[in-house]
């Protein structure tokens, strides 16, 4: 089977924003008081996975600071990609929200989004942690033929760990700039679930 054609560009979004009220819909006594946000973007299939996997990181890492750490809004927050084939999807999770943050949690997670552009400073600490972490990698064989298996899925052969570390030393901020213009506003679909 040929390896996919990558999607390198996609339609703009028809609908980008969804806001459900829980209290419109379901009444009850004890009405737990939670909120979330969950956005989505699609991602181009020809950009690099360890630049994706690097915005990962480093976007995890400076909203659970913000949002758990400094403010105390949620216990988790979760930013992930998932490989397609043709294309990635990038989303950031936040399913279990103090109510009275949810009209300023979109501007916080929207402005740090924008200024990942410019902390050169964080690219280079999650890159060095992205390879420091390369070879310390300690699989049991469950893991080592799930990796293997997403490597036949993705490439039509394994990626070997030298691959890997090379791919991971390419990345510059010019790419993980490029990668951000994906993840505007406009071409995500974000929801907000209010009490």
């Amino acid at each position: 089977m040929p390896l996919p054609t990558p999607i390198t560009d996609f339609a703009p979004l028809i609908e980008n924003r969804y806001v459900f009220e829980v209290s419109k819909h379901i009444s009850m006594e004890s009405l737990v008081a939670t909120a979330a946000y969950e956005s989505a973007a699609k991602i181009p299939g020809n950009i690099s996975e360890q630049t994706i996997h690097l915005l990962e990181n480093m976007l995890e890492g400076v909203l659970t600071e913000e949002l758990r750490e400094r403010r105390a809004w949620t216990y988790c927050i979760d930013v992930e990609r998932q490989n397609f084939r043709h294309f990635y999807e990038f989303s950031i999770y936040c399913r279990a929200l103090v109510p009275e943050a949810i009209d300023d949690v979109e501007k916080i997670i929207e402005n740090h989004i924008a200024l990942m552009g410019e902390r050169k400073d964080l690219f280079e600490q999650t890159k060095q942690e992205a390879l420091a972490n390369s070879f310390m990698i300690d699989l049991t064989a469950k893991n080592l033929c799930d990796d293997a298996f997403d490597d036949l899925t993705n490439h039509q052969r394994i990626i070997s760990l030298t691959e890997l570390q090379n791919e991971i030393k390419t990345v510059t901020m010019d790419d993980l700039r490029r990668l951000l213009q994906w993840l505007q506003p406009e071409r995500r679909w974000t929801y907000i679930r209010r009490p």
